[in-house]
């Protein structure tokens, strides 16, 4: 039972080591995405990437008017399989208010296109991180939550799934 205990003790700090190694890898990545969405701002980002912007405007019961602001920061890719040329969204920012509360999101989408590695969320209430998989580890999850938690990581990950079906729609004509 000793040996157990100790073992179980001592595999702790490799399974912490581990987990931040992931979430440094997606800070990385983040880090990256920042860099290129700023390149697109000024005009002078390298061929093959984009930004595109959707405003919503509309009266929400209760709350009144809300102002919803989504930009999607893409770039072009070729299918393996297909050969095919498409856009891709690594990261979607998103604003929007509720009454007098504002809210600000962003979804960073994992390298190998099959899902998102980071969430985050700021409101008046608090600041959510999600951290999802990456390529390598399907399996991993973290969170970083000050204050009152926003979205919960379920939903978080539907709506990035909903952003990212609405660009295909939008900008590779998916239907």
């Amino acid at each position: 039972m000793k040996k157990l205990i100790l073992a179980i003790v001592l595999a702790l700090p490799l399974m912490a080591e581990a987990q931040n190694a992931q979430v440094t890898l997606i800070r990385k990545q983040y880090a990256e995405a920042k860099q290129q969405v700023a390149l697109i701002e000024k005009g002078t980002s390298s061929m093959g990437f984009g930004h595109t912007v959707v405003t919503s405007n509309y009266t929400m019961p209760g709350s009144g008017p809300v102002k919803e602001t989504i930009h999607y920061y893409y770039r072009g890719k070729t299918d393996d399989r297909t050969e095919e040329f498409y856009l891709f969204p690594f990261l979607v920012t998103r604003n929007y208010n509720i009454g007098a509360d504002d809210h600000y999101e962003e979804y960073l989408y994992n390298e190998c296109g099959d899902g998102i590695a980071f969430f985050f969320q700021k409101n008046a209430y608090g600041e959510t991180r999600y951290y999802w998989n990456t390529c390598a580890d399907k399996n991993f999850f973290h969170e970083d939550i000050k204050g009152n938690r926003g979205l919960d990581e379920v939903f978080a990950a539907r709506q990035a799934a909903d952003f990212r079906a609405a660009f295909d729609k939008l900008m590779n004509r998916e239907y």
